[in-house]
């Protein structure tokens, strides 16, 4: 799942939109997009204040996607370009430019979601638990070496890393303020998709300084993985 606000895992968007997240339709994602993304998935506002999210029930898949649209400006996040290396000899030392592996490519299901633990407050837990309940995610998942891109098919991905066992790993830490208010949410997550189907976990962790509603917890979340192709 995704990271986001809880893990990794982008969720395929509910209902397209021009940029997800974009509250004012202003063309990008700004800071109190976020926060209002935010208190929408805790239930602490409405979500006709913010249609971009998508259509309910809005959950952490989609604040992950407006805090990528955030951090690319409502575009694709670019791949980072091919190092160089220098080849020496008894002679010369010639660059030469390393090749960019050819992408394996991979298609997953993501289903069953379920919060494993928690100690956040229980009006949070609910509406994770609301949120999650009988969801199913596509993803696209693009390796090339340890590097990964994980794609929900709408244009939306995330990077992560992968180990030669297969343990596909995505952190991802979240930092919005408004006035005195400060939303931190971090989340990590790790599935084996070395076989399949298999299971996923991810962990959350919410940070509250100076608003209305103040709490530091954890909440674990797993879900099943099946590979489709």
């Amino acid at each position: 799942m995704a990271a986001s606000l809880l893990m990794p895992c982008i969720a395929r968007p509910l209902a397209a939109q021009s940029c997800a997240g974009d509250c004012k339709a202003q063309g990008r994602v700004d800071i109190a997009d976020l926060i209002l993304a935010v208190n929408i998935v805790l239930g602490l506002a409405p979500l006709a204040q913010c249609a971009a999210l998508g259509s309910a029930p809005v959950g952490i898949s989609h604040l992950v996607t407006a805090v990528n649209n955030a951090l690319c400006s409502c575009r694709l996040c670019p791949t980072p370009l091919p190092t160089s290396t220098v080849t020496a000899t008894m002679e010369t030392a010639t660059p030469t430019a390393t090749p960019t592996p050819e992408a394996i490519i991979s298609t997953w299901v993501e289903d069953n979601l379920q919060i494993a633990s928690s100690n956040c407050p229980r009006p949070l837990v609910d509406q994770l638990r609301q949120a999650l309940a009988g969801q199913s995610f596509l993803y696209t998942l693009e390796r090339r070496g340890n590097a990964v891109r994980l794609g929900n098919g709408m244009g939306d991905f995330v990077q992560g890393t992968i180990d030669a066992e297969g343990t596909l790993e995505i952190f991802s830490v979240d930092s919005t303020s408004q006035g005195d208010c400060v939303v931190t949410v971090s989340s990590y997550s790790i599935v084996n998709l070395a076989q399949s189907p298999t299971g996923q976990t991810t962990d959350l962790h919410f940070i509250t300084r100076s608003c209305p509603n103040m709490f530091d917890c954890m909440v674990r979340i797993t879900s099943r993985w099946t590979r489709t192709g």
